[in-house]
């Protein structure tokens, strides 16, 4: 059985856009490094051209959705 593939446009509920003051100070806590264990790679530089970029992608540790994967009821709105 062949698994349909969902679009973003097709999620009913998608997250909300990061706050840009949330991304910022996000930004700055990983000193614009990979956060992944023994990693630590450079994000805002190309490894091939060395220009300035920024390769970071953000996710949620918990689900915004209560009922998404890692959902999680408990968790306060704010935390989110």
């Amino acid at each position: 059985m062949t698994k349909k593939k969902i679009s973003v446009q097709e999620v009913s509920n998608p997250r909300k856009k990061l706050k840009d003051a949330a991304y910022a100070r996000l930004w700055a806590k990983l000193a614009g490094r990979c956060e992944f264990r023994g990693c630590n790679c450079v994000l805002y530089e190309d490894e091939i051209t060395t220009e300035d970029c920024m390769s970071a992608q953000i996710a949620h540790i918990v689900a915004f959705s209560p009922d998404g994967p890692r959902g999680d009821r408990q968790l306060s709105h704010y935390k989110k």
